[in-house]
Order: C-alpha cells, then sequence, then structure tokens
C-alpha cells in the first residue's frame, strides 16, 4: 500500500494532488534509511535505559541491605559461657550423712579437693572432676583405690534463700566395686 501525503490548504491545487513518497527508487531508500536511523536510535535509547537500570540495581540492593538502627533485626546476644567457680567449702549430706567437698583447685574446667564423709568410720577421699559450663554437669572421681572408690555426677544450681544465693550440686555417687549408688547434696554461699 502506498503511502500518501496531502498538502495543506495553501498550496496550489497542482500540488494538492496526491504524491506517492515512496514512488521513486531514491525516496525509498531515504525512507527506508530514515526507519532504520529512528529504529537505530530507539533500540541504543532502549538498551542505555535497561543498561541503566541494571547498573542501578545493586545501588537499590545496597541501600535495602543498609537500614538505619531503627529498622535493624533484634540480634540476641548470646553472653559469653562463664566457668562456674567450684573452689571453696560445700557442706551437705552423702548417704543421709554429714559430708563436707573442700574444691582446694580450679584451672578452668578441671578441679581437685577431698570429699569427708561422716560415717561411723569416716571417710576423707582425694577427687578430682570436670564441670561443664554449658549443662552444668559435675563429674568427680576417686583419687585412691579401695573399697569405696567410685565415680560421682551431680547438677549445678542456684537457689536464692532469703537473701542469700546458694549455689547447690546434687547428685549420685557410684560404686565400682558393686555399682551400688548412693545420693548426695551439697551447697556453698
Amino acid at each position: 500500500m502506498p503511502i500518501k501525503y496531502i498538502l495543506g490548504k495553501n498550496s496550489s491545487p497542482k500540488d494538492r494532488s496526491e504524491i506517492n513518497l515512496l514512488s521513486s527508487p531514491i525516496r525509498f531508500k531515504l525512507f527506508v534509511h530514515f526507519v532504520l536511523i529512528i529504529s537505530l536510535a530507539l533500540f541504543i535509547g532502549c538498551e542505555k535505559k535497561a543498561n541503566e537500570k541494571t547498573d542501578a540495581q545493586p545501588q537499590t540492593t545496597e541501600e535495602t541491605t543498609q537500614t538505619t538502627p531503627e529498622q535493624q533485626p533484634v540480634q540476641e546476644t548470646i553472653p559469653p559461657v562463664v566457668i562456674p567457680d567450684l573452689s571453696g567449702k560445700w557442706s551437705g549430706t552423702f548417704d543421709a550423712r554429714s559430708a563436707t567437698l573442700n574444691v582446694t583447685e580450679q584451672s578452668g574446667n578441671d578441679f581437685s579437693g577431698s570429699i569427708y564423709i561422716a560415717y561411723r568410720n569416716p571417710l576423707n577421699k582425694q577427687v578430682t572432676g570436670k564441670v561443664d559450663e554449658n549443662t552444668l554437669v559435675v563429674t568427680m572421681s576417686d583419687m585412691g583405690q579401695g573399697r569405696f572408690h567410685g565415680t560421682y555426677s551431680a547438677t549445678l544450681s542456684d537457689e536464692n534463700i532469703g537473701t542469700i544465693l546458694w549455689k547447690k550440686l546434687t547428685g549420685t555417687f557410684t560404686m565400682k566395686l558393686d555399682g551400688k549408688k548412693y545420693s548426695f547434696n551439697f551447697s556453698k554461699k
């Protein structure tokens, strides 16, 4: 279909006749070149906008990751794990008898000391042990050998009695000889 152009009112009647713009080969070539130049210009312009959008996206991402202090998510700060201090004199009971645990040395999780149990023939044994700062489980074992040699397993806890904070050590002793278990409870200020 030929493209036609109608001249305005002030043109002569001869000029008002319809002129076919694509009728000559030169006009056709000019038209094709014009369309190609316009298409190329539009394509390059769109390409630049697309590049500008992709260049702008990382900046947007950076801006969204940068937040003001009011917008930052609340992060739970986990306090550092503290190794409980077991050193000192612990008083309590062992197999329903009066007993004392005296921790004389502690280096990190490892400790040593003695345990005294007021049986008819009192026992005084040297012990070594470890405390797990995450679970608050205390394990000990007797240093010497003998009939009453065994292992201790206890849980460390805190208890407020009045205005005083007491540390409590509650667990069981297992004899190596026959596997009998005896309960014990110690506390210290």
